[in-house]
């Protein structure tokens, strides 16, 4: 597993000792209880973590050994049915919210390492694939499989960002519209959610966000940073490569789109059936595999045929909108009554304070 890593959580670090982390392959923080906010820049109440775990059914046997008032009545069921719970719906997380630590509340999602895989390389939820997007703080050091995903996952974010960006930008332009891929589509950020809440994350964690995303914008030949400004070539040939760099759910969901936009299926109408998420499950799990595949030749006939980036952002807001209401619901069933009771009102009491900053 990896190892403990220093960081600016100070000794917010050491709530993740109550977990058990033999199987642990990956852990992190997020949100603003590990990233100071823009408003006063102190950190949140709540300190949300990322546990990614090679054997989901061990993990939750030994916590609910551990730690069984951590879970729902659905603790009751045994730790293979919560396995399988995760494992089977929605995002492919389980989430324990609001536990009460060394004068702390902690929120841990579980996943397991295959699902977040798919989540970072393919976008097949854009769940916790959206926040690792942004700047996270590194609890156990990740694997080097889950480090190249991450690396993936935030090149195709730059990818669909720049899609969406026209000819010339700022750099906070650019950061916007990067983090707020993951909240398209999401039902949350019109109730429940800080109205502020993409430009504070903006600009609370800039410096650590320029770490990760500066380099890969000068690292592109089509990008030319010119001070405060930035600009980049929109041409056919730079269109189809960024097309080419989006993840492989955003292509299919693209597919569909236009498809029925235009009222029938194209020529790779067959091979988008064969690889598409179900499918390309039961095929193989190998994104190099399925890169040697279709991607090129599904994205050269998707660029053909694009008029524009609006049916990308649409294709990114069908697969968030779906993961953010199938995982809500079942967050509010695995956390139980009071607990989902208790996340709502504080999520409604930090939105209706955000109003007062609009």
């Amino acid at each position: 597993m990896g190892e403990f890593h220093e960081d600016s959580l100070g000794n917010r670090k050491h709530l993740l000792d109550i977990l058990p982390l033999d199987t642990v392959e990956y852990a992190c923080a997020y949100g603003s209880g590990a990233v100071p906010q823009k408003i006063d820049g102190t950190l949140g109440e709540m300190v949300d973590f990322i546990i990614a775990t090679q054997d989901s059914k061990q993990f939750h046997k030994q916590n609910l050994s551990m730690n069984p008032t951590h879970y729902s009545l659905l603790r009751f069921l045994g730790y293979q049915k919560i396995a399988q719970v995760q494992r089977n719906y929605a995002a492919r997380v389980y989430c324990n919210t609001r536990v009460s630590y060394q004068g702390y509340l902690i929120k841990y999602s579980v996943i397991d390492t295959d699902d977040l895989l798919l989540d970072l390389i393919e976008w097949r939820w854009m769940y916790l694939a959206g926040r690792l997007q942004k700047h996270v703080v590194d609890i156990i050091s990740p694997s080097p499989r889950i480090t190249l995903a991450i690396e993936k996952n935030r090149y195709s974010a730059l990818q669909a960002a720049l899609l969406l960006l026209p000819d010339k930008f700022s750099l906070s332009q650019f950061y916007n519209e990067l983090i707020s891929l993951s909240y398209r589509g999401d039902f949350r950020m019109s109730f429940g959610e800080d109205k502020n809440k993409i430009g504070r994350i903006a600009d609370g964690s800039r410096t650590q966000l320029n770490q990760i995303y500066v380099p890969l914008l000068k690292a592109d030949e089509d990008v030319f940073i010119q001070g405060r400004t930035i600009e980049q070539d929109r041409c056919d040939a730079v269109f189809f490569k960024r097309i080419t760099g989006l993840p492989f759910n955003v292509l299919w969901n693209l597919q569909r789109i236009i498809n029925s936009r235009n009222g029938k299926q194209n020529d790779i109408g067959i091979t988008f059936f064969l690889m598409s998420p179900n499918n390309y499950n039961k095929m193989t799990r190998d994104p190099e595999v399925l890169s040697i595949m279709v991607q090129e030749e599904i994205a050269a006939s998707l660029a053909r045929r694009l008029d524009g980036p609006k049916p990308v952002a649409a294709a990114i807001e069908d697969i968030v909108w779906r993961s953010a209401l199938q995982q809500t619901a079942k967050n509010a069933f695995s956390a139980g009554i009071m607990r989902s009771t208790a996340y709502a009102f504080a999520k409604i009491a930090k939105m209706m304070k955000s109003l007062k900053h609009l």
